[in-house]
């Protein structure tokens, strides 16, 4: 573990001490309150606390000449007053917007009091983000700090390169830590994390600067525990429930995996079958979040088969089987239309005659695990009026791997590992000649996870065939992360 690099403008304390601080600043408001007795920042005759610890209070509760306020206090105060971005993240802890409405003015009220020692609190140990909200002073002029405004502003604009600004930063201090440490902390964790999950969806140069700021901080030893699992992003402001800076970086693992894999396949003679492709960050993200794991979970609970199966093929199509703006058109006139346009509708893409050979194969196996699920589901919607919703749509995908998993299982078939869940997914996509189709892998090359051996192109570790190997990084990730 490497030592955090210090700053030679901007050193932050652990987080304990300013938790130790901000908490001697709660307890004791109104003693910082009434330091200068003002209000609204003038003095008023007679005296009076404003419900504001402004800059001039702390100024004077850290000189202390009249002796009237404790070690403790005069502690807190100084530390504020020489810790300028930690002082500038209390000034707008609990503000809505704080970079359009709310710009650090030197005045606290209680309720950012609160806040910053929730944020302490959630952040003990931190080393790069401190809080939810930006740490911008008024009128800055430490250039992380300038940078962090202009990329916010930037990034919540209606410009066609929304992360530019973010990418330019980052790519001119690129491997200063230092200078990374202050621009994320002046960031805040929301506005940060929104910028390094965008960044990271928009591919290209934003793609690959991000990624070396994330190599840079993590290798040396910059973001902790604290900072992985105190980050909060959300992909949609309104609707997606929060994931962690820890699940984004592994989400960027696998991408990194499939991008490779994606080289090789450049020179393969049987290229996946992709209708589109998108990335791991919403695919993963999508199927590892509440309530979609819990849902993913309990479906694969009632077929028999792995989560990691279930949770890799749902991934695995959102990737490299659904087009944004086409099957979204479709769903949506699929579910409120009596036009079904699509073959394959929904997050799962099931083909009907996937299904149909699903189904029948379950009514012949009565045995197999969900056998009777998977028929009371199809006969409670025969005609599929529901199947372009999320959990409808799993639960067709659920009932295919089964069959399939079932299948591979009774012919002799491993089903356990990363590579026999891929393949799974590839028949999936489509099909095994013989037995749910007219196309694909042949019986004995699904049973023995090989396509046929012209097709590999001369790469061995291919054999498995395009679609497989493509997608075999997600199942190996959510076999290691159940």
């Amino acid at each position: 573990m490497f030592s955090p690099v210090e700053s030679p403008t901007y050193a932050p304390l652990p987080n304990n001490d300013l938790l130790e601080h901000l908490k001697t600043l709660q307890d004791n408001f109104e003693h910082f309150d009434n330091a200068k007795e003002t209000v609204k920042g003038k003095p008023m005759f007679g005296g009076g606390a404003d419900n504001n610890v402004s800059r001039e209070d702390l100024t004077l509760v850290s000189q202390n000449k009249d002796h009237k306020f404790t070690d403790a206090e005069q502690a807190a105060a100084r530390y504020l007053l020489d810790h300028p971005q930690d002082l500038a993240h209390l000034d707008v802890a609990s503000a809505n917007d704080p970079i359009d409405f709310f710009e650090a003015d030197g005045r606290i009220c209680r309720n950012d009091v609160n806040v910053a020692v929730r944020d302490a609190q959630a952040f003990d140990g931190a080393k790069t983000f401190h809080g939810e909200q930006p740490a911008i002073e008024q009128g800055a002029t430490d250039d992380a700090q300038q940078m962090a405004l202009i990329a916010i502003r930037q990034h919540d604009s209606n410009v066609a390169d929304p992360q530019q600004a973010f990418t330019d930063a980052l790519q001119k201090h690129k491997g200063d830590n230092a200078w990374l440490q202050r621009f994320f902390g002046a960031l805040g964790a929301e506005d940060g994390g929104a910028l390094l999950f965008d960044s990271l969806c928009a591919g290209g140069k934003s793609r690959d600067a991000t990624r070396e700021a994330l190599d840079s901080l993590f290798e040396a030893g910059l973001l902790s525990h604290a900072d992985l699992q105190a980050v909060q992003i959300k992909t949609d402001p309104l609707a997606s429930p929060h994931f962690t800076l820890k699940d984004l970086m592994d989400a960027d693992g696998v991408q990194r995996q499939i991008e490779g894999r994606c080289d090789v396949l450049e020179d393969m003679k049987n290229p996946p079958a992709d209708t589109t492709t998108n990335d791991a960050y919403e695919a993963l993200l999508t199927v590892t979040s509440e309530p979609n794991s819990t849902e993913l979970n309990n479906l694969a609970e009632r077929y028999g088969i792995d989560p990691a199966l279930l949770k890799g093929t749902m991934a695995a199509e959102l990737d490299f089987d659904f087009d944004k703006q086409i099957d979204g058109v479709l769903d949506g006139l699929w579910r409120n239309t009596p036009l079904d346009l699509g073959k394959g509708p929904g997050a799962a893409s099931v083909h009907k005659d996937g299904l149909d050979w699903a189904v029948k194969y379950m009514k012949d196996n009565p045995e197999v695990t969900g056998a009777q699920a998977a028929l009371d589901f199809v006969g409670s919607d025969p005609d599929r009026d529901n199947s372009a919703d999320f959990k409808n749509s799993a639960e067709e995908a659920a009932i295919f791997l089964a069959a399939l998993t079932d299948y591979r299982k009774k012919n002799g078939a491993s089903t356990t590992t990363a590579t026999d869940m891929a393949v799974t997914w590839g028949a999936y996509r489509q099909g095994v000649k013989g037995l749910t189709s007219d196309d694909g892998y042949t019986i004995d090359g699904f049973l023995n996870n090989q396509v046929e051996i012209d097709d590999v192109g001369g790469e061995p570790h291919t054999a498995i065939g395009g679609n497989a190997y493509q997608s075999e990084p997600y199942f190996s990730w959510l076999l290691a992360n159940p």
